[in-house]
């Protein structure tokens, strides 16, 4: 009988598993779960019973009191399950009860996480997973899509324009026509390399996105000027040439000699005029080849023209030559002399040039000897490298100056790049005379009041010694006042 009662203990045994299961969900169905638990005990140990006869009645009324006492026992049974349930919690690592009930709702969210959350190789799994809208395509994370995948977005596309194609749209080529910004445009539908130039106050990114050359430095179209620092409209260099007031410097570009302030154009940059050399340093700029004739300043008094002079020239009403005028015959390839500052500067400035200072401006007397800031220091030096136009050690035969043996020099100027020709020609081909024959005024004065300012007169002239000659000399000849004149005094232009 025993043996034959083990099937239903063992049922027993798990139905009490179950009940014990329930309870954790539901006291009052544990209850139910126990006392259905203990009928079906009795049911399987009757049924397991083949040598006893079973009387229905009795069978019914031993069910009936068994259901009963199952339910008079219920609640020692639920004591006695809480029991088993208190005992078989084993405390966590704070402390607190735990149970299988619990880890396996942690496992079952742990589980919902993995399966919501991306790959780490998402982009290069060869799926359409998390939010892509290609295999390993656009989204939020990946990179954007080439032309013919799927996009749902216009973001999605490296072209930026996803174009619908039922219910999923697909990535398509950039157009000028499609009303997006994309393809190499600088703006919608326009700019780059194959839409249309943009009109005014459109974005660009150079001045070949915009219809009128000019793009701002805020990257907006706009209308040209002759100070955008930007070479745009008719202009031949960046603001200067073509209808621009500046004319372009020497190798500047140049459509047109008309383009450049040397009023010369050759091989499409500003070439210095014929009587002129380029002259050295980082700005470039030209310096008169020699200095200014007795013949070229009679055809300036000649064409008898209103000078252009400076506030500090107002003193100053004739412009002839105050000795030796006009020159004699022979004299005509001579250097001018007897000129005083204010006649030097309005010949100058009658050819639409400038006596030599500081790109345009004066030489403060303070850096007389400035290579950076003198025009004429600069030539004279070769820039910055000799004390000499011809190097560093005087030659007496050199340049025309007090130490010259010929008896053609020494004593009188002479005929611009007519002596010591070889070697006063210096550091800059075809650049003569800048040492002796005759000092040279400059534009460096230390005052703007008047007649009385002292200017700079540089280079010696035939009258003065080694220390005189020397590029940096600043001897008997100078300074001088700006109304001064002297026969040992003449002057050239810069460009």
């Amino acid at each position: 009988m025993s043996k034959k009662m083990s099937p239903a203990s063992s049922e027993s045994k798990k139905m009490g598993s179950a009940s014990r299961e329930s309870k954790r969900l539901s006291p009052a169905i544990g209850s139910l779960v126990r006392a259905l638990s203990l009928a079906i005990a009795i049911a399987s140990a009757t049924a397991c019973s083949s040598a006893d006869a079973i009387d229905p009645v009795a069978s019914d009324a031993a069910a009936t009191d068994a259901a009963g006492d199952a339910s008079s026992d219920a609640p020692a049974a639920d004591a006695a399950d809480d029991s088993a349930l208190d005992a078989s919690a084993e405390p966590d690592a704070d402390g607190d009860a735990s149970d299988g009930s619990s880890e396996a709702s942690d496992a079952t969210t742990q589980d919902v996480v993995e399966e919501v959350s991306c790959p780490v190789d998402h982009c290069s799994n060869h799926l359409g997973d998390c939010d892509e809208s290609d295999n390993d395509c656009g989204g939020s994370l990946c990179a954007t899509c080439a032309d013919g995948r799927y996009c749902n977005v216009d973001g999605d596309c490296s072209s930026k324009r996803c174009a619908s194609l039922g219910v999923r749209g697909k990535c398509a080529a950039a157009t000028c026509t499609d009303n997006i910004t994309n393809g190499t445009e600088s703006d919608v539908d326009c700019g780059g390399q194959a839409c249309s130039p943009c009109v005014d106050g459109r974005r660009c990114n150079d001045a070949s996105d915009c219809a009128t050359a000019y793009c701002s430095a805020t990257h907006v179209c706009g209308v040209p000027t002759c100070f955008d620092r930007a070479a745009n409209g008719d202009e031949s260099d960046v603001d200067c040439g073509g209808s621009c007031a500046l004319k372009c410097a020497a190798t500047r570009a140049c459509s047109l000699d008309s383009d450049c302030a040397t009023a010369r154009c050759s091989s499409g940059r500003c070439a210095c005029p014929p009587d002129m050399v380029l002259g050295p340093g980082i700005a470039p700029y030209c310096i008169d080849a020699t200095e200014v004739t007795n013949e070229a300043y009679a055809t300036y008094l000649a064409a008898d023209v209103l000078p252009t002079f400076p506030l500090a020239c107002s003193f100053d009403t004739d412009l002839v030559p105050t000795v030796g005028w006009p020159a004699a015959a022979g004299d005509a390839t001579k250097p001018v002399t007897s000129v005083d500052w204010c006649d030097a500067w309005a010949y100058c400035s009658y050819l639409g040039r400038r006596l030599c200072g500081d790109g345009g401006a004066p030489v403060a007397a303070a850096d007389f000897s400035n290579a950076a800031l003198g025009e004429w220091w600069l030539a004279c030096t070769g820039n910055g490298v000799n004390e000499y136009p011809y190097g560093n050690t005087f030659q007496s035969t050199g340049c025309n100056g007090g130490g010259y043996s010929d008896s053609s020099g020494g004593v009188a100027d002479v005929p611009v790049g007519g002596v010591g020709t070889a070697t006063c020609e210096g550091t800059m081909p075809a650049l003569f005379d800048m040492s002796g024959n005759v000092a040279e005024w400059e534009d460096a004065c230390d005052d703007s009041a008047g007649a009385s300012d002292h200017c700079r007169a540089r280079g010696g002239s035939f009258a003065s010694d080694a220390t005189g000659l020397r590029c940096d000399a600043a001897g008997a000849d100078a300074p001088s006042t700006r109304d001064a004149t002297s026969p040992s005094i003449g002057f050239r232009c810069c460009l």
